[in-house]
């Protein structure tokens, strides 16, 4: 195992498919990562990485704890819009992320604060998934099978 810590912290009711997707993949990588709830105690967990993928302003707390108790911990925190709301978390992270497609806004955005931005488009573990073989015949243009709700993500698989 590599000696890097990686963790990967949510605040949904169950784990979404990006941050399992993204524990699986560091894991694979050979790095110590783990997955944790809104429920954690985070206040004893150390790591090299810690990746946010919650609410910033329901755990802003623990990012000041962990980065007082290491300050070399980098954190990387997905944005929250309206973007004007993150300022006061700047000095606590080190790089934002956003899930979806590439917005040329937020980079602009970022960069005029001396942040650093990144985007990092949702994918799903083809191990995992099964491909769908659908006949040319009942092709459309675009066809979706999952989910896409206020409980989350869903598995999904997209067939052009």
């Amino acid at each position: 195992m590599k000696p890097t810590r990686i963790v990967i912290r949510e605040d949904l009711d169950h784990f979404s498919p990006v941050g399992i997707d993204w524990l699986k993949g560091f894991t694979k990588a050979g790095y110590n990562a783990i997955l944790v709830s809104k429920d954690s105690e985070l206040v004893n967990i150390e790591a090299d990485l810690f990746i946010n993928m919650s609410n910033i302003h329901t755990n802003v707390e623990y990012i000041r704890q962990i980065k007082a108790k290491n300050p070399t911990t980098y954190v990387l925190c997905t944005v929250l819009k309206p973007l004007e709301k993150l300022e006061p978390y700047f000095d606590y992270i080190d790089c934002w992320f956003d899930l979806g497609a590439y917005h040329p806004y937020y980079q602009e955005w970022f960069e005029s604060r001396d942040q650093k931005f990144i985007s990092v488009l949702e994918a799903s573990d083809p191990e995992e998934l099964y491909d769908l073989k659908i006949p040319n015949s009942q092709k459309t243009d675009f066809s979706f099978v999952g989910q896409f709700g206020n409980t989350g993500h869903g598995y999904r698989h997209e067939d052009l």
